[in-house]
């Protein structure tokens, strides 16, 4: 756990996405659609449902504090900080005898070779300001205007393997392995607008547009294993923000959504503009760096083949399809959601998320709310997870998310992914 809070503060300080590829507000954790009028973080999803957040004589509706949460993601290698922790130990050792010191290298190269291919450990935060989203009524524009503040986070630490090998001379082992991590935060101002084009007896089509304000912080860094003095990630802790590098970009979001009596259609496109934001360079120049600050960087150049010295991170175009149907006259929902193509998050994995949840509402503030779910990424990583979503006194909001695959750390099973989000919100 100790190691989760750890990169969850790196995350933190390395920030946001109205749906961020990476981290969904809210109730978006169990239902990303627009299907759902019970929270308000439905304005950070389908730009065309704010129109139906409002109901008839409402003129006002905001998160309080809206929603923070966050998550983990772990590899297939069991124990892999503490994996790392031993190999530390095993290279540090002194005045290994020939014998003791090819055998130490072979399994040290085994287990370099696993922690290089399936190794990570990944994290990430999200929050929105205090009283957002916040989701108005403007009779003078015919339209309902969403405004929110938000930030997301995420880092990624995994290791960059080279043959560890022994010197007879020095009766010590020697590798080029290096830990490796990307960090990355983003800031999001938003402002949408939504109505009705136009009612029917069949059913209302409503549309939306989201324009967003993008400010990101990006950062990443390697560290020779000979370097490492003391536990890993209090290392990195002490260096990862270096090579950070800011940038910043404007794109919109454009959303369409059918609601008919008993079902609804909806379609989201995101980042119309696919923004670009820049990683601050490594491995570049060593020449002009001294001290510890030097040998990162050289040892980044000797991996020049394996990741980018230079890196661009892309917030590619996504659609998302959603769609819903209704019963118990409208306070159960049987929902789905689907990302039509797969976009790659800030440190570089493909995510291509698909939901199914079905939720109900009690109508009375005695029980909560309920809505359980399942969700899985169609690419990448191909995780899955189950997920759940309370409502306490129709306002305070609980959603958390399960995962199904498990790996092992400190000795227990966890599960491979998990997360999890807490809000309120108020109606006016």
């Amino acid at each position: 756990m100790k190691r989760l809070l750890f990169l969850g503060a790196v995350a933190c300080s390395t920030s946001a996405f109205a749906t961020p590829v990476f981290h969904d507000s809210g109730s978006l954790l169990t239902q990303r659609t627009a299907s759902s009028v019970a929270s308000v973080m439905q304005a950070s999803g389908n730009p065309a449902a704010p129109v139906k957040l409002l109901r008839p004589g409402e003129r006002l509706r905001l998160g309080l504090p809206g929603s923070v949460g966050g998550y983990y993601e772990l590899g297939e290698v069991e124990n892999f900080v503490e994996e790392v922790d031993e190999l530390l130990d095993t290279i540090e050792r002194e005045d290994i005898s020939p014998e003791e010191g090819e055998e130490l290298a072979r399994q040290s190269n085994d287990l370099l070779q696993r922690l290089g291919r399936d190794g990570y450990i990944k994290a990430g935060a999200s929050a929105h300001v205090p009283l957002l989203p916040l989701v108005i009524r403007s009779d003078a524009l015919g339209a309902v205007i969403s405004l929110d503040a938000n930030v997301s986070t995420q880092g990624q630490v995994s290791l960059l393997d080279s043959p560890l090998t022994y010197n007879a001379q020095t009766r010590e082992l020697e590798t080029g392995s290096a830990v490796y991590m990307k960090a990355a935060t983003v800031e999001e101002y938003s402002l949408g607008f939504s109505r009705e084009l136009f009612d029917s007896a069949r059913g209302a089509l409503s549309t939306g547009v989201r324009l967003k304000y993008l400010n990101a912080h990006m950062a990443k860094q390697t560290v020779s294993l000979h370097a490492m003095d003391g536990d890993v990630l209090d290392v990195l802790k002490d260096n990862y923000d270096r090579d950070e590098y800011s940038s910043s970009a404007v794109t919109a979001d454009l959303g369409i959504l059918w609601s008919a009596p008993r079902w609804q259609l909806g379609l989201t496109v995101e980042n119309l503009s696919e923004p670009e934001f820049d990683y601050g360079q490594i491995g570049l120049d060593c020449g002009s760096s001294v001290g510890q600050a030097g040998d990162n960087c050289w040892v980044a150049a000797n991996f020049g083949n394996e990741i980018a010295l230079q890196e661009t991170w892309v917030l590619e175009r996504q659609a998302t399809a959603d769609a819903a149907w209704y019963f118990a006259g409208g306070r159960g929902v049987v929902a789905a959601s689907m990302a039509l193509n797969e976009v790659n998050d800030p440190v570089g994995d493909a995510q291509q998320w698909a939901q199914v949840s079905i939720g109900y509402d009690t109508a009375t503030r005695l029980l909560p709310a309920v809505r359980v779910g399942y969700m899985e990424n169609l690419a990448g990583t191909e995780l899955s997870a189950a997920t759940l979503g309370l409502t306490f006194l129709g306002a305070i909001n609980l959603d958390l998310a399960y995962g199904l695959d498990s790996t092992e750390v400190d000795g227990t099973g966890v599960p491979r992914f998990a997360a999890f989000n807490l809000g309120a919100e108020l109606r006016f």
